[in-house]
C-alpha cells in the first residue's frame, strides 16, 4: 500500500516550519496551522531559508482553522 502521508504541522514557528519543509521534500503532503494574525503569510506564503535548502511554502498549504 503506497499513500501519500498527509501531516499537520501545528506551532508553525521557526522550528515547525523547518521540519515541515523538511518533510515536503521527502513528498509528504504536510499543510502548516499558523497564528490567524499572520496575514501576511496567508497572503504570499511562507519561506524557508537554511544553510540547508530554500523552499517557498505557497498559501494554499497554509492554515488558521482546523475546526472545518
Amino acid at each position: 500500500m503506497d499513500q501519500e502521508k498527509k501531516i499537520l504541522v501545528i506551532g508553525s514557528g521557526a522550528v515547525g516550519s523547518f521540519y515541515g519543509a523538511i518533510l515536503r521534500r521527502a513528498g509528504c503532503a504536510v499543510t502548516f496551522w499558523i497564528r490567524s494574525h499572520s496575514k501576511m503569510i496567508l497572503k504570499s506564503g511562507l519561506t524557508i531559508q537554511s544553510p540547508l535548502f530554500e523552499m517557498h511554502i505557497p498559501s494554499d498549504c497554509l492554515l488558521t482553522d482546523v475546526s472545518a
